[in-house]
């Protein structure tokens, strides 16, 4: 008797998206130690947080890798996105991948590092994706962290709309860092070794993040 064949597992660099008009569509990324994806688990966390916020927000996604978080997003009704990182090769991939669904439309792409990018722009965005290599993000300040420099930079080069919110990961607890001035958590869980949460700057915050 024949016998019935296995399932086939899906590829390590493989991810599906979740919901949305691309829903249970799986895309691959480029196999790569900088690349590190946001897996299931986290994203669907993160969305159900931002609930009716993302349909028609305009979204960076810096540090973008896989480009999992704003294929997510245009899946669930974001009306653009810029995704920005230093390596052309996984700029190149996204692209086709963005193609390959018919999502270009409505994407900016920059092969550019993250700093050159929020310091030379001149746009607004509602929702920010900032998932640097935790490699540079040990500290626990902006002057030796490289999340927490850039939320300086955000607010400093003025690409926060107002009720802006920024998605952050980080590999040390995010009550435990210095968030730069007017920082605060508003959403905060952890998964294994990844600490994730929602920040957004409040006028009445302390310079510790911690607010009431």
């Amino acid at each position: 008797m024949a016998r019935r064949p296995k399932g086939r597992r899906r590829p390590q660099n493989s991810l599906r998206i979740i919901a949305g008009r691309w829903r249970s569509r799986k895309i691959d990324f480029i196999d790569s130690i900088e690349v590190r994806p946001t897996p299931d688990r986290i994203r669907e966390t993160l969305f159900n947080w931002l609930g009716t916020r993302t349909p028609g927000s305009r979204c960076l996604d810096l540090f973008a890798g896989s480009g999992i978080l704003s294929i997510e997003a245009l899946s669930r009704g974001a009306a653009s996105v810029t995704l920005v990182d230093r390596n052309p090769e996984v700029v190149h991939h996204i692209r086709s991948t963005l193609s390959h669904l018919g999502g270009l439309d409505t994407v900016t792409l920059h092969a550019s590092h993250a700093d050159h990018f929020v310091s030379g722009s001149k746009e607004q965005f509602d929702l920010v994706f900032l998932d640097p290599p935790f490699s540079l993000c040990d500290g626990h300040t902006a002057d030796n962290n490289l999340m927490l420099s850039t939320l300086e930079d955000l607010s400093a080069h003025g690409l926060l709309a107002d009720s802006a919110m920024v998605y952050v990961e980080s590999p040390r607890a995010l009550d435990a860092l210095t968030l730069p001035s007017k920082w605060q958590i508003d959403r905060y869980k952890r998964a294994g070794d990844v600490h994730y949460g929602l920040l957004s700057q409040s006028s009445g915050c302390p310079t510790n993040g911690v607010c009431v």
